[in-house]
């Protein structure tokens, strides 16, 4: 009787994909996240402005094509993120209360009402489903607040 041996493979040379494929994959992935993140909380800064001053601005639209509320809006979601972008890893004093106060919380406010639109669609949501909700969307607002800016350009060197 004749003896075979087996040859066993390590985990990482029987990998389906090639190693080059992730690699090369990483940076247009992480490029997308980032502009997701970013859009995420661009969207809801201009949607809550745009809700806030409704009742000072109206819905008057001096370029005809979409309400200065809303304008207004995205000047305030392109100002937030120059002064994170900017202050990012220098003046934490200044990056830490405008991250929290005028991106984290204007998208999880936002994502709380995108999130209970969805799950309301399926579900009768009790008091513990909102918290959970509130808890998914204060999660989900300060990833998109830090990380948008992070992904796409890197954490700043110091």
């Amino acid at each position: 009787m004749s003896q075979q041996h087996v040859r066993s493979t390590s985990l990482a040379s029987a990998a389906p994909l090639p190693r080059a494929w992730l690699d090369s994959a990483a940076s247009p992935v992480r490029a997308l996240f980032g502009i997701l993140f970013i859009v995420w909380s661009w969207a809801s800064t201009i949607i809550i402005i745009g809700w806030t001053v409704e009742p000072l601005m109206g819905n008057r639209s001096a370029l005809g094509i979409i309400s200065d509320r809303y304008v207004l809006g995205l000047v305030l979601a392109f100002f937030v993120s120059a002064v994170e972008f900017v202050s990012a890893g220098r003046w934490p004093g200044i990056y830490w209360p405008v991250l929290i106060l005028l991106d984290a919380s204007f998208t999880t406010w936002q994502t709380h009402t995108w999130l209970l639109t969805i799950v309301s669609a399926r579900v009768e949501v009790n008091a513990a489903g909102n918290a959970a909700i509130w808890l998914a969307s204060l999660v989900g607002g300060i990833i998109a607040a830090i990380f948008g800016e992070i992904l796409l350009f890197g954490a700043r060197r110091r």
